[in-house]
């Protein structure tokens, strides 16, 4: 079984390495994922500069995506700064490093969708966010989002169960459903 190898490297260096690498990634996994859904790379990156200059970002071009990937690459690095001076300080996160990272990982998420994406200029007020793994017809068809496509009564029976089961935690006369993974496009145009 191959080990992971721990890097040594000097703070700066890793720093550099570190937010280069999450800031290429997350935006790379932001791309295709929103691209294969008929997102430009354009309109992710003005997204990322809304958080800063609200829906006046989609009307800028380039000058805002731009805006947007430095802010991305900001915030990369800020993550990337946050574990270097924690693990620093706290030797049991650089020998565990690959569970940290994961969970650091998690924390990183929560963080940016129940506190950064709340305070975003502009922002829709959000309850809850619901992120589901489903073929991409399910955005369109509905039997093959209750795994149904041609069969009626499973369909049926599948979303009876469903609805009861969401009808126990859920006030279906309050609440919005955004079919995205973590950013809502749909308002902008």
């Amino acid at each position: 079984m191959s080990r992971f190898r721990s890097l040594h490297l000097r703070p700066l260096p890793a720093l550099l390495l570190g937010g280069l690498t999450v800031g290429t990634l997350d935006i790379l996994d932001a791309i295709i994922f929103f691209g294969v859904r008929g997102v430009s790379a354009e309109r992710i990156l003005q997204s990322i500069a809304a958080g800063l200059l609200g829906r006046e970002a989609f009307d800028g071009g380039m000058v805002t995506a731009a805006l947007g990937l430095l802010l991305h690459f900001f915030i990369a690095f800020t993550v990337v700064g946050v574990f270097l001076l924690a693990s620093g300080r706290i030797p049991a996160l650089r020998r565990n490093w690959v569970v940290v990272g994961l969970a650091y990982g998690g924390v990183i998420y929560a963080t940016m969708n129940l506190v950064v994406l709340p305070l975003t200029h502009d922002a829709p007020a959000y309850d809850a966010f619901v992120e589901e793994c489903f073929p991409a017809e399910a955005m369109t068809d509905p039997q093959a989002f209750f795994d149904a496509v041609g069969d009626q009564a499973i369909f049926d029976a599948n979303l009876a169960t469903m609805m009861d089961s969401c009808g126990r935690f859920i006030d279906f006369a309050r609440i919005d459903v955004i079919p995205t993974s973590q950013h809502d496009f749909s308002h902008f145009g």
